[in-house]
């Protein structure tokens, strides 16, 4: 237990706002259990993962919004607290903040930027899958009906499929690039600072 508990004292979320725990803690409490523990201690549990071998829970603050680490259009790179130590960071952020509008080091700023990606993903996820399950309807339609393609019996349902991917894959393509510009101010923001704590001055 005292191992489990020096784990969560120590964990810090990252900047999609989950953390990663390790299984292996020598415990084999029921999962009710570890669910109250990381509640006592701010957590709950996101999902489980397995990488290189070993089992890991992710765990996420309650209420907050939280992007999945493997996801590769959200930011990567070191998390606010660990920026925060750093007097180039602040620095770098104050600039930031007067060019850009927003203070890359705000947890608000990050959460905000989270929830807006997020929304927008999932519009382009919902818009890709009608895009993906229309063509691939039609693909079907277009191989059993293709000697009947004038009837309008295949000719009309084919045509909405046609629509259906059309409408898809355009929505998908605006979602992603309303993604883009929402949370583009704070990406250049966050690498500013970044850029200013790994370049050393001088």
């Amino acid at each position: 237990m005292d191992l489990l508990l020096a784990r969560l004292a120590r964990l810090q979320p990252d900047l999609g706002g989950t953390a990663r725990l390790d299984k292996d803690n020598g415990l084999r409490l029921p999962l009710r259990e570890y669910e109250e523990i990381f509640a006592a201690h701010g957590w709950e549990i996101h999902r489980s993962e397995q990488a290189e071998g070993n089992s890991y829970w992710v765990l996420k603050r309650p209420g907050v919004p939280a992007v999945d680490r493997r996801d590769p259009l959200f930011l990567k790179g070191p998390g606010l607290d660990e920026l925060r130590r750093h007097p180039a960071a602040r620095e770098a952020a104050a600039r930031a903040k007067r060019d850009f509008g927003i203070d890359p080091l705000s947890s608000i700023a990050l959460r905000e930027t989270r929830e807006r990606h997020l929304r927008y993903y999932r519009e382009g996820v919902r818009y890709g899958g009608l895009g993906s399950v229309s063509l691939l309807a039609l693909i079907v339609l277009a191989i059993a009906g293709a000697r009947h393609f004038a009837n309008p019996a295949v000719f009309v349902p084919a045509a909405l499929l046609v629509a259906g991917m059309v409408v898809g894959f355009a929505g998908a393509a605006r979602a992603l690039r309303r993604r883009k510009a929402a949370t583009r101010n704070y990406q250049q923001a966050y690498e500013r600072v970044v850029h200013a704590v790994i370049t050393p001055s001088g």
